[in-house]
């Protein structure tokens, strides 16, 4: 059973810390920071489910730490609330910029606090539902014996299993967030690829149901891929990502090849057969019709004995 969720609260004004504190005590764990410095550190040791974050603080102001947690630090989705006693537009349009999730002004109505908090955390809590049935489903492929990879709308790499990864000979941590068609893809491919990508994204065509081109591997090798495409779309409907099942046909093309090769030497095996048949026949023939006719006119003519021995 879950516990109670934790709340960092970032202020450098003692009283603040204690009325917000005093606010929450009940309801949540509670810790804290004065500065912006050690909010960073607390927020990489503790992964609090909520922050309350002051704006104005010496040092690393209230905008520079929320920047630093949103695109910085590679955490799971941790809501923001600034606390603020700036109300023009342009600094709640900077720390949208930088990510908050909220705000309110100072001081804090409690009411108006818990609210926040309260649908933030049930967001929060959603979020890491859906990321908990992602990383099983990425757990569930790991054990499915081809390539799968998905692909962002720029043809980056989010997510490949255990046996892509094998496959290609790359550390899984190192291709992560790199452009898939660049890193991947036989160059004389890579526009192909891409309209392909494009297309699907833009819905300007259907699914394909597969398709073949080359990839390289870590070594540089090229093994031929046949791959099948399906589209992500989030709960709005509108395209996420790429989803994409590759199996390695290199051989499998190889072994094709030499049974057509083979097919091809068996059909002139057989046609330097029917060639040797009709001369052996045209040759045994010839003379064996000069033989006839000659032993047929003496039939027909009048013989002397020693003709008809002939």
């Amino acid at each position: 059973m879950k516990g109670k969720d934790k709340i960092l609260i970032v202020d450098d004004e003692k009283i603040n810390v204690a009325i917000l504190t005093s606010y929450l005590i009940d309801n949540y764990d509670v810790i804290t920071a004065s500065n912006g410095e050690e909010a960073l550190s607390i927020v990489k040791k503790e992964e609090p489910d909520l922050i309350l974050l002051d704006v104005v603080m010496p040092g690393m102001d209230g905008f520079d730490v929320c920047r630093t947690i949103k695109h910085e630090y590679k955490l799971d989705f941790i809501p923001v609330i600034m606390l603020t006693a700036l109300t023009s537009r342009d600094d709640h349009q900077k720390g949208i910029e930088v990510g908050a999730d909220d705000f309110l002004k100072k001081p804090a109505d409690r009411f108006e606090l818990d609210k926040k908090i309260t649908a933030l955390l049930r967001i929060k809590e959603q979020h890491d539902s859906l990321l908990h049935d992602r990383n099983k489903a990425y757990e569930y492929l790991d054990y499915v014996g081809v390539l799968i990879a998905v692909l962002d709308k720029d043809y980056k790499l989010i997510h490949i299993n255990k046996k892509g990864a094998d496959i290609l000979g790359y550390n899984r941590n190192n291709i992560i967030n790199r452009d898939w068609i660049d890193l991947i893809v036989s160059e004389s491919y890579a526009d192909i690829v891409k309209t392909k990508c494009d297309f699907l994204l833009g819905e300007i065509m259907d699914e394909p149901e597969c398709s073949e081109y080359p990839i390289m591997t870590i070594t540089r090798k090229e093994k031929l891929f046949k791959w099948h495409y399906s589209i992500l779309k989030d709960t709005r409907g509108n395209i996420t990502n790429i989803l994409m099942s590759g199996e390695d046909i290199t051989e499998k093309r190889k072994d094709e090849i030499k049974l057509m090769e083979y097919a091809k030497k068996l059909q002139k095996s057989n046609e330097i057969k029917d060639l040797f048949t009709d001369v052996l026949r045209h040759d045994l023939l010839n003379p064996a019709g000069l033989i006839r006719s000659f032993t047929d006119l003496l039939q027909e003519t009048e013989t002397s004995e020693k003709q008809a021995y002939y």
